[in-house]
């Protein structure tokens, strides 16, 4: 019996999450492959969700599951990995896992592991499991088979993995982010958030590295710093660090980290009344 035959859609067409439980990891494994690439099974489309990749459809499933379910698409998952370094190894010829659904692959697995739940009163993202994180070698070994492509605004694969690794979390030496920066300065947003979830103080060493003279590196940059200052804000030595490590970047960086920090800690600070008002 094939996944096909195992997964039901309700009334209107959309999936009904309890018949994934007799899926095996080989059912998940087939079923991503197919509908990764093409195929699969035509489901209704939730409303805001049009022109959206394949993989929301697996994002939108599996983090609702019970653990050992979720187990189970985890080693499918893991199984298209295998088969797409493979294919990418071996120069196949075969037409499965080229950069489009190998992107949606990674980006699969650095959202997979998340459940979006209600958390302190407040809707947030929950990362429930270290699946991945476990096996971040499945992960990396691309980058060994891939060319780094940070002037392509989609698709880049070798920015894929790196999203991948920062959403699984996973804890890599930070020479590997030095290196993986050293590739292009495009991708400074991406290799300071995977330094600190190692440890903020990799993070915070990674800062020189950054061109900040790239102005839209800055923009990113100034997007992301905001996640640090709310993660370490009451971590004092860590914040000491911070303001000791930016007194090597220019003076117009330095404001942007002031700006970006007094903003943080306004936030915090008023954080019920701005519940209260939303």
């Amino acid at each position: 019996m094939e996944y096909k035959d195992k997964v039901q859609l309700d009334y209107h067409g959309f999936i009904n999450g309890s018949s994934l439980v007799s899926l095996t990891s080989n059912d998940w494994g087939k079923w991503i492959q197919d509908q990764l690439n093409g195929r699969g099974i035509t489901v209704s489309v939730s409303k805001g969700r049009s022109g959206e990749p394949p993989s929301f459809l697996f994002l939108d499933e599996i983090p609702n599951l019970k653990s050992s379910d979720r187990v189970k698409a985890y080693r499918g998952i893991e199984q298209c990995l295998d088969r797409a370094y493979k294919i990418r190894t071996n120069s196949s010829a075969e037409s499965d896992w080229g950069d489009i659904p190998l992107d949606d692959l990674l980006f699969l697995v650095g959202g997979v592991e998340d459940k979006y739940e209600e958390i302190n009163s407040e809707w947030n993202f929950r990362h429930q499991d270290t699946y991945f994180a476990e096996r971040s070698d499945k992960i990396t070994r691309f980058l060994d088979v891939i060319e780094a492509r940070p002037d392509v605004e989609e698709n880049d694969v070798y920015a894929g993995v790196l999203q991948a690794l920062n959403g699984t979390k996973s804890k890599l030496p930070y020479e590997f982010w030095v290196k993986a920066l050293g590739k292009s300065p495009r991708y400074a947003a991406l290799c300071f958030g995977g330094a600190s979830n190692n440890s903020p103080y990799d993070g915070i060493n990674l800062l020189p590295y950054i061109d900040w003279s790239d102005e839209e590196v800055k923009c990113v940059m100034k997007g992301n710093l905001p996640l640090f200052y709310q993660d370490y804000h009451k971590d004092k030595d860590v914040m000491e660090a911070i303001e000791r490590k930016k007194q090597e970047l220019s003076k117009s960086v330095q404001s942007l980290f002031d700006e970006v920090k007094k903003d943080v800690l306004f936030m915090e600070e008023n954080r019920e009344n701005i519940l209260d008002n939303n």
